[in-house]
């Protein structure tokens, strides 16, 4: 009877530890498996998985592998492109907007001095008496002044921007004066002239002041702009 009793305590308890184990078992299983799944997913993704968090290495592989780039800045070749475009563009454009300024400072020298000659030819009749109206063609000057008043304009070519010539149409003859000087009469009539200017490029605007047309005449030398086509 005793030993009957001892046999079914041993079995009740050899039970009892099986079932107590078989839950952790099941639990270290499971775990395990856990553990392989991430292992793997780990490993297709590219990075080591260890006990201990991921280090600013590993994520930068990560980030990598799966594409992501920094938008702070740019490539040295990137740089590079766009240095040379900016050359390309500058060698093309430079030279058009040069020639474009100078053609500019031209006519705009031109309409200066067609101002001026009629501001001489109001002035003369308004105030009855003779005007002046001077060259400087190595300094690029013009000077307005009264005959009998200490009224004077002066005017400044820009630039780049040069005298010519100024000479009277009555004749073919081009006036070898250095300062030639050009009057106005009270009656509104006056000498008829013409003033050339250059730019560097070579082209040659005329202003030409006929008596008997009455206002000044801009126009452009077309021997001047034949050969700056040509160049």
């Amino acid at each position: 009877m005793g030993v009957k009793a001892e046999k079914a305590r041993t079995q009740m308890y050899t039970a009892g530890t099986e079932g107590g184990r078989e839950p952790k078992t099941t639990a270290l299983k499971g775990g395990s498996q856990q553990g392989i799944a991430a292992q793997a997913f780990a490993i297709l993704e590219g990075i080591r998985i260890s006990t201990s968090q991921p280090d600013a290495r590993s994520l930068t592989l990560w980030a990598r592998r799966r594409g992501f780039r920094s938008q702070t800045g740019f490539s040295l070749l990137e740089l590079l492109v766009v240095l040379m475009l900016l050359a390309l563009v500058t060698a093309v454009v430079a030279p058009s907007l040069g020639r474009s300024l100078a053609t500019a400072k031209l006519k705009t020298s031109s309409r200066e001095i067609a101002a001026t000659i009629r501001l001489a030819r109001s002035k003369a009749v308004r105030e009855q008496q003779v005007y002046l109206l001077g060259f400087d063609l190595e300094k690029g000057e013009m000077e307005l002044s009264g005959l009998n008043s200490s009224y004077r304009k002066s005017f400044r070519l820009p630039d780049g921007i040069h005298l010519v010539k100024a000479s009277l149409l009555e004749t073919n003859v081009e006036d070898e004066a250095k300062n030639p000087s050009f009057y106005f009469m009270p009656n509104g009539n006056g000498q008829s002239f013409q003033v050339s200017l250059r730019n560097p490029q070579g082209r040659v605007m005329r202003v030409i002041n006929n008596n008997l047309k009455g206002a000044p005449v801009v126009d452009e030398d077309d021997s001047s702009s034949q050969s700056g086509s040509s160049n």
